[in-house]
């Protein structure tokens, strides 16, 4: 019923929209002194890290200088899960227009984009969106299995290869950070 599909859309916006205000207005308050503070110091020294069971510091060391600021570290972290999950939402709305002939508006994309962003964000309800190994072999999957659908019975030779490509690199990205993450998304 589209009255019932409609309500859901605001339903799903305005929850993205919520969580999307709590993120800002949260990140420059406290600071986590077990897991997030690990993340911040091997953001700052990567160089310090000799051997670990992730190569996360090879991307945090860039995000840090990128930031240099715990809210800007922060923001960071939720802009890459906001954006990874919006290309997995994407994906998905792909998938449901090539397995059935239903077609969504630009509104209802909008909120399955929006849904996707919400559940990603649920990350954020036991830690601060610093990026971490986690937050990024998360990303990474998000945005792999987002390309891989977008790649999926394109007309275009030149664009598949491209999200192929793409996908490919984010699952990279997901096996460097955490590579038992990165062998399941695969």
């Amino acid at each position: 019923h589209p009255e019932s599909f409609r309500f859901v859309t605001w339903v799903a916006l305005s929850c993205y929209l919520c969580l999307i205000l709590g993120v800002i207005w949260s990140s420059d308050r406290a600071l986590e002194i077990t897991d997030e503070a690990y993340y911040l110091l091997s953001a700052i020294h990567p160089e310090e890290i000799l051997l670990y069971i992730s190569a996360q510091h090879w991307i945090l060391g860039p995000l840090w200088k990128l930031t240099e600021s715990l809210q800007g570290f922060r923001l960071t972290g939720a802009m890459i899960l906001i954006g990874t999950s919006g290309i997995l939402g994407l994906g998905a709305v792909r998938m449901l227009g090539q397995l059935t002939d239903f077609k969504l508006s630009a509104l209802e994309t909008l909120s399955v984009v929006a849904a996707s962003g919400v559940g990603a964000l649920l990350y954020v309800a036991t830690i601060a969106p610093s990026p971490s190994y986690n937050l990024l072999a998360s990303s990474g999957a998000y945005a792999a299995a987002g390309l891989a659908f977008l790649a999926i019975r394109r007309r275009g030779l030149l664009s598949s290869i491209g999200f192929s490509f793409g996908a490919g690199l984010f699952l990279a990205i997901c096996f460097v950070n955490k590579p038992s993450a990165g062998i399941c998304s695969a």
